[in-house]
């Protein structure tokens, strides 16, 4: 009979092993240590994208200004390249699981 366990820890090393695991943990490393692209993205998502998710969940429309914000930073991050290999390689991630 086969272990379950057995099974779970073969497939974690298959995974590991994989390209699109190396090219996102190599990516992920990427963005965090290139300074500018890490402060962006961590502003993108702690405090711009949370913000705007609360007010939207409280069925508050977001003001012209916060929105001015989002798209700046956003259009920042599209300007990156490390943000932009990070993005990819979630996609292959993303692709490869569904």
């Amino acid at each position: 009979m086969t272990n379950i366990y057995d099974k779970a820890n073969e497939f974690e090393r298959a995974l590991r092993e994989s390209a699109e695991y190396k090219a996102s943990v190599a990516a992920s490393e990427g963005l965090y240590a290139d300074e500018e692209a890490n402060a962006l993205y961590t502003e993108f998502v702690s405090k711009t994208k949370k913000e705007l998710m609360e007010d939207a969940q409280a069925g508050n429309e977001p003001s012209e200004e916060e929105l001015t914000v989002f798209e700046e930073i956003q259009q920042k991050l599209m300007g990156n390249a490390k943000f932009l290999e990070f993005v990819q390689a979630q996609q292959k991630n993303y692709n490869f699981f569904n």
